[in-house]
């Protein structure tokens, strides 16, 4: 019984909030490097992202410090200060956990507000306020339950705190919403793709470009779903703390799934973008079977093919004129309009690449204007 008592979970903590985050990690990174090579400037969801990231980061850090102290064993093996020492680390961990779990769910939502329209977009915006609020009133509670507030973590300090039965009745109902909410910001995509009134999504090209999309949601939605899983969880655990013999294997599942939340989350939001890396293959397929198809277009109609190509995104085709140079210009300021880059299956980063589009061909247009040495034509394939 002794032997039990002194069980030491940390370990097993250290190694899976690690793994979480360094996985958070990693999507990140990709998703960043992805931007940075195709020349996409870094949006407001990527820095919100970022932010819920080094929140991650920071908690995981703290937790790790709090099991050097003790946090994850029985308190019958510590002494009174450390107990003190290891509680105060573990709620500061905690709020970083729920700044993390709160920005990363937003950066999902303000992803979504971006390609979305009408009651769409109300939804997002919704989801964009209660959440933040949600969790702002918890991150409110978590330090002024107690007055003062250093018997949260010195509880032999006299003073007063709210009820525990409010407090966790609060945190639980939290949960469930985070959680619904996840499975909410998981079902939106698939929606906003299969709308035929939405502007943006009607603008894509191609069955095959929507196919893409299709498994682009897939994969974001698995794991915005697995965040809503880890977020009901915290819901057992909560009770199991505050209402049943709470044991330190009960605070590790809490901590662990807190950090779960936060990191899923942030892969998830990464997952569409990341898509790029893997469609390599297919675009060569896809720029091999244009160039057949401009090909047979010279072979039936000569120069009046020669939009076609464009349109593709080859502009390959000799005796076209600027068209050629045109196309050259736009895969130099971000890859042309939807219909030269669709292929790429990469909704939610479409209308970045629009803006970087439009910018580019802007400065083209002015140029042309200046050098007064461009034909009608080729201004007209821009």
């Amino acid at each position: 019984m002794a032997d039990a008592e002194l069980v030491d979970y940390g370990p097993l903590l250290n190694l899976l909030i690690w793994v979480l985050a360094g996985a958070a990690t990693l999507f990140l990174g990709l998703r960043i490097w992805t931007k940075r090579q195709r020349r996409i400037r870094l949006w407001h969801d990527d820095q919100i992202l970022i932010v819920a990231w080094t929140s991650l980061v920071l908690s995981c850090i703290l937790q790790t410090v709090d099991t050097q102290i003790g946090f994850g064993r029985s308190h019958d093996g510590l002494d009174a200060d450390t107990i003190v020492t290891a509680r105060l680390v573990s709620i500061v961990a905690g709020f970083f956990l729920i700044l993390a779990a709160t920005w990363s769910k937003t950066s999902f939502a303000v992803t979504l507000l971006r390609i979305s329209e009408g009651w769409h977009r109300k939804v997002v915006i919704f989801v964009i306020v209660t959440v933040n609020l949600a969790h702002a009133v918890s991150c409110v509670v978590q330090w002024i339950q107690c007055w003062p507030v250093q018997r949260l973590w010195m509880q032999d300090l006299p003073g007063s705190c709210l009820s525990l039965d409010l407090v966790n009745g609060y945190n639980m109902f939290v949960a469930g919403y985070s959680g619904l909410m996840d499975l909410g910001l998981a079902l939106l995509p698939w929606l906003i793709l299969r709308s035929t009134t939405n502007p943006l999504v009607s603008s894509w090209p191609s069955t095959k470009l929507r196919k893409s999309e299709m498994l682009n949601v897939s994969l974001a939605m698995s794991m915005a779903v697995f965040a809503g899983i880890a977020s009901f969880a915290k819901i057992w655990a909560i009770h199991q703390i505050n209402y049943i013999n709470a044991q330190p294997e009960h605070i590790v599942v809490l901590m662990v799934l807190g950090t779960a939340e936060g990191a899923v989350t942030i892969m998830a939001v990464s997952v569409p973008v990341l898509r790029s890396l893997g469609t390599a293959a297919e675009e060569e397929n896809v720029e091999n079977q244009q160039q057949g198809d401009a090909g047979r277009g010279e072979d039936r109609g000569g120069d009046d093919q020669g939009p076609v190509g464009l349109v593709e995104g080859q502009g390959e085709a000799e005796g076209e004129g600027g068209y050629a140079d045109c196309a050259e210009g736009d895969e130099d300021a971000g890859r042309g309009e939807v219909g030269g880059d669709g292929h790429r299956g990469l909704a939610f980063v479409v209308e970045e690449e629009r803006q970087v589009d439009e910018e580019g061909e802007e400065e083209e247009e002015e140029e042309d204007g200046e050098d007064g040495d461009v034909g009608e034509g080729s201004w007209r394939g821009c």
